[in-house]
């Protein structure tokens, strides 16, 4: 096993142990897999969604614009970004009181419409989805890059090591790992 191998192994197993830890002694409940106990206060939650809405491919996208436009080309990327940032809170804290045992936007749709929690369904799926293929596509391709494992086995790697904290405790696991990322 070369070194870059290693290095990713103990990442991966450092996450798994971390998350491991910080549930130790707690329930696993579906309010706490699903929603992290409804608890997060504001610092890892802004953290977490910081880690998650900037993706792999905004942050390769924020290098090319100011590579070829300079700093204003970074500005103009970064400010519509943090903008949609900000004008999400005040919308997610109005939904969170119409909704406060709901777990996806669709619930908020279900007594209004079978269509729209339909159509909110189906739009939640594709724009969780998309992100992941990317984040999978884009690690795995960089640890084929620095390894001698091919893609398929990177890809593995990627993925096991995701779902293996992601199973501990759900979104709890996810937010921890987004605030050491």
């Amino acid at each position: 096993m070369n070194a870059e191998i290693a290095v990713f192994v103990m990442f991966g197993v450092g996450l798994f142990v971390l998350t491991s830890v910080a549930q130790w002694n707690k329930d696993l409940t579906v309010e706490e897999i699903f929603a992290a106990g409804r608890d997060v206060g504001a610092v890892h939650g802004t953290m977490s969604i910081m880690a998650t809405w900037t993706a792999a491919t905004a942050i390769l996208v924020a290098g090319q614009v100011t590579y070829q436009m300079g700093l204003a080309g970074l500005f103009w990327f970064t400010l519509p970004n943090a903008l949609g940032l900000m004008l999400f809170a005040p919308v997610a804290v109005k939904v969170r009181k119409m909704q406060p045992d709901g777990f996806t936007i669709a619930q908020l749709f279900d007594a209004e419409s079978s269509l729209m929690y339909a159509l909110a369904t189906v739009f939640s799926f594709v724009r969780s989805f998309l992100p992941l293929v990317s984040a999978v596509v884009g690690g795995s391709a960089l640890l084929t890059e620095f390894t001698s494992l091919s893609t398929l086995a990177t890809t593995g790697l990627v993925v096991g090591t995701i779902l293996s904290y992601s199973l501990i405790s759900g979104l709890s696991a996810s937010i921890l790992t987004d605030v050491v990322q």
